[in-house]
């Protein structure tokens, strides 16, 4: 299953991880491990498919994709070309779509990224958005500034208030299945 809350009619018992919880309240650390915050819950394996035999019930971990290095030398252009090449390719298929399609930007190197490659694939096509804050401790407004006027790319800043966040803790929590 793709999310936690389809698997947990499977379960006999619905226990807490512990270790999982105390790494994550002690470390703020997630996704470490294939264990989730569930106990008796994993996580499959990435490049990997899961295998159920419904006849005898065996499980087999199936890896699908690995990388393997290239046997000849390569210089650093090509290296810098072929990934180029392969993110735009990677936008562009996310940009197929009958209706406009949004990003939600930080102004980090990430999501701006996305945002160029996809502004030259599509322009009239794309919405970009920000969640901003009135704190400036928590708002990277200046850096949504700096990708709106260096890119020209046009930005809608969706103001956070927490009186809203609070109100939807519960549904953000039944949707994300565990913290984040």
């Amino acid at each position: 299953a793709s999310e936690i809350k389809q698997l947990l009619s499977f379960l006999e018992r619905k226990d807490v991880n512990q270790a999982v919880l105390y790494s994550y309240l002690r470390q703020g650390l997630i996704d470490f491990s294939s264990e989730t915050f569930f106990a008796n819950v994993f996580q499959v394996k990435p490049k990997t498919n899961l295998v159920i035999d419904l006849n005898s019930g065996a499980i087999q971990e199936r890896q699908y994709w690995d990388y393997a290095a290239p046997e000849f030398p390569v210089s650093e252009s090509e290296i810098v070309e072929q990934f180029r090449e392969l993110f735009v390719d990677s936008v562009r298929i996310r940009l197929r779509s009958d209706v406009p399609v949004g990003i939600l930007v930080s102004g980090g190197l990430d999501s701006s990224s996305i945002a160029v490659a996809a502004r030259e694939l599509a322009p009239e096509h794309l919405t970009c958005f920000a969640s901003v804050s009135r704190d400036p401790v928590y708002s990277e407004e200046k850096f949504v500034d700096t990708l709106e006027q260096q890119a020209g790319i046009r930005v809608e800043k969706i103001l956070f208030e927490p009186k809203p966040a609070w109100d939807s803790l519960e549904k953000v929590l039944w949707h994300q299945d565990e913290p984040f």
